[in-house]
């Protein structure tokens, strides 16, 4: 009986390559195939030592993954962010379980502690217990619980005015301190600090766009005293 192929599915987070786990990096390295999806850094996608990438994600490679499985191979599809959040990965798995191909999933750095690069915790005891993480979906909208101590919304794709109006529609205060974060943990690291009231704006006048990490709370306070990786010498 020939060697059996298997597929791994790679989480990648805004970090990069810093962030992922050396097992993913090594399965990485040694696989006959690579499914990126579209926006995958090419300093991760070059960490393939075989060169066999193929962009456009699992869904426009399916049959090539399929294809190569069958044939003994082993196969890498990296996916943008935390897996399995908002329903990633649900068809592609089906379509394996189905196929009767063996898979592994390989979790990143979690997108919504990217936090910790912008020196913001997500908890704090002085400033409340409790921390929402609301997945922000153009189709499904945004649903806003009430009375957390801390809201963490991302992957921020939609019109950052809209999700603020839905926020202070929930009954919180517009002067509460807001930080939008962009490719956090990653050397392109772009934060902005700003209240429900003015942060639509600030993030406009910047021109950063999305996907970004939304933080609204108090503990956005506790940034200046807490920074260190923007701080670090060149």
């Amino acid at each position: 009986m020939g060697k059996k192929g298997k597929v791994y599915f790679i989480g990648v987070p805004s970090g990069g390559k810093k962030l992922m786990p050396s097992k993913a990096l090594d399965i990485l390295s040694n696989a006959d195939a690579v499914i990126c999806d579209n926006g995958i850094d090419g300093d991760i996608i070059s960490v393939s030592k075989k060169g066999n990438n193929f962009s456009g994600g699992y869904d426009k490679n399916k049959n090539l993954v399929l294809d190569k499985v069958k044939e003994g191979k082993t196969v890498v599809c990296l996916k943008i962010g935390d897996l399995f959040i908002a329903g990633t990965l649900n068809e592609e798995i089906e379509n394996l379980v189905s196929s009767g191909i063996s898979f592994e999933l390989i979790p990143c750095f979690p997108n919504f502690l990217t936090s910790v690069y912008a020196g913001i915790p997500l908890i704090h005891s002085g400033s409340g217990s409790n921390c929402a993480i609301i997945y922000v979906s153009e189709e499904n909208g945004i649903k806003i619980p009430k009375d957390c101590s801390t809201l963490v919304c991302y992957p921020g794709i939609g019109n950052l005015k809209v999700i603020v109006e839905k926020i202070i529609s929930a009954d919180y205060k517009e002067n509460l301190p807001v930080a939008v974060i962009r490719e956090g943990g990653s050397n392109d690291q772009e934060i902005i600090i700003g209240d429900l009231s003015n942060i639509a704006d600030k993030v406009s006048e910047k021109k950063i766009n999305p996907p970004f990490l939304i933080i609204v709370g108090e503990v956005v306070n506790f940034r200046d005293k807490r920074r260190w990786f923007d701080n670090k010498p060149l």
